[in-house]
């Protein structure tokens, strides 16, 4: 039963990580903006939306109050965040792709 805990938190985790990035993506900002939003170093971003470190509810709380998030908004990018950051993903390459000559 141990091991079914510990499966179930780090899938928690990595929803968590990735509901993050999608929503800092969603916001169009960078890490290193995100970071001066809230007032810590890009490196711990990092950390935290690769899902290296753990994350309190108040760490938490005030990274999506600085992105402008509603807790519902972030609970639905929690469930959806791999089609979220696909999407962005899409976007982006388009974005690139516009430029291009022929």
């Amino acid at each position: 039963m141990q091991l079914q805990q510990q499966k179930e938190r780090v899938n928690e985790l990595d929803q968590t990580a990735g509901a993050l990035k999608a929503a800092r993506i969603q916001k169009g900002l960078s890490r290193k903006e995100a970071a001066k939003r809230v007032g810590w170093t890009h490196h711990a971003f990092e950390q935290i939306e690769n899902a290296r470190c753990n994350l309190s509810a108040l760490r938490l709380s005030k990274i999506i109050t600085a992105y402008g998030v509603s807790p519902k908004e972030f609970e639905r990018l929690k469930r959806n965040y791999k089609l979220v950051l696909a999407q962005a993903y899409e976007v982006g390459r388009q974005d690139q792709t516009v430029d291009r000559k022929p």
